[in-house]
């Protein structure tokens, strides 16, 4: 009996088809197999503080981005005013971020950049005071 090149060829096209299908196999098996997946279930309030952590942290950006200030922003200026005693006005300057301006000391009318540590509790006021408008909102 005489094997023809046509069917050697077919025979070793039909082997490799069965080791490429069994690979495959294999590798469906294996991903299957793997233990079980850590999952993680959050409550509504925790979904809700988390969306109002990057609400906050967006809107807090949008001051420093220099962006037109919307209803919530000046709502969020208002009260920082009200909880330092004096009013506050943010605005954005190169390599410095958020610049805090207060009224001067002396009762000339002008303003001044808040001096580090007024800057640095006015910073948290205003992350404190954005989050809990935020909250509210949220419902």
């Amino acid at each position: 009996m005489i094997i023809t090149n046509y069917q050697v060829h077919s025979t070793l096209r039909a082997y490799d088809q069965q080791l490429a299908e069994k690979s495959r196999l294999a590798r469906a098996k294996a991903a299957k197999n793997t233990g079980p997946k850590d999952e993680v279930i959050l409550s509504q309030e925790s979904k809700k503080r988390l969306t109002a952590q990057k609400i906050t942290q967006q809107l807090i950006r949008q001051f420093s981005d220099g962006s037109e200030l919307t209803d919530t922003h000046r709502e969020i200026l208002s009260r920082l005013s009200r909880e330092y005693g004096q009013p506050v006005e943010v605005e954005k300057k190169e390599g410095q971020g958020l610049v805090f301006k207060v009224p001067e000391r002396e009762s000339s009318g002008g303003t001044r950049n808040a001096s580090p540590e007024e800057a640095g509790l006015l910073n948290e006021k205003l992350f404190e005071i954005t989050q809990s408008i935020v909250y509210n909102n949220l419902g």
